[in-house]
């Protein structure tokens, strides 16, 4: 699983680094360095900006990263995400469920008090809450998903931090 998320993340670099390459050379390339690293075909796809790259596995398994990523449209109702810029969408791969990373200029405290205040609300039961300089992780159960925030500060833009929300069935 980790191998996976390595060559996910070297695909969504390489792509927003090469997009000035010709996009069709790009994405074939990453597609075959993807099959050969994993062994399963993938079909790259970067927009027509070159600003965004989604990655479709064989197994159902979707990436997104770039400018105008999206939710996809059946991303849990009761899951909340917070307010900023959606960085990453990761769907069904390695677990059942989904990551989104997302960019915000609220500090650590505010989105810790922010989670607790809407997943609580929305039925979700908090296990665990850990709120230290630079790094926030909350953990909680809902039926049989799990879903996990964290928080750290984002090392390429001042001021900002970088919010991880994943829910995953159990």
């Amino acid at each position: 699983m980790n191998k996976k998320f390595f060559v996910m993340g070297i695909a969504l670099v390489a792509t927003i680094t090469l997009t000035g390459c010709g996009k069709s050379l790009v994405e074939k390339k990453i597609e075959k360095n993807i099959q050969k690293e994993i062994g399963k075909d993938f079909n790259v796809d970067v927009d027509g900006d070159g600003d965004t790259i989604k990655i479709v596995g064989e197994d159902g398994s979707v990436v997104q990263g770039g400018e105008n990523v999206q939710l996809p449209k059946d991303f849990p109702k009761d899951v909340y995400i917070i307010d900023g810029e959606l960085l990453a969408v990761v769907e069904n791969l390695g677990m059942v469920g989904y990551n989104v990373a997302i960019n915000t200029d609220k500090v650590t405290e505010d989105i810790d008090e922010e989670y607790q205040d809407k997943i609580t609300k929305d039925g979700w039961t908090i296990d665990s809450n850990m709120n230290v300089p630079g790094m926030l992780m909350i953990n909680a159960k809902k039926g049989n998903r799990t879903l996990t925030i964290a928080a750290t500060p984002n090392e390429d833009e001042d001021g900002k931090n970088v919010v991880s929300v994943t829910v995953v069935k159990n």
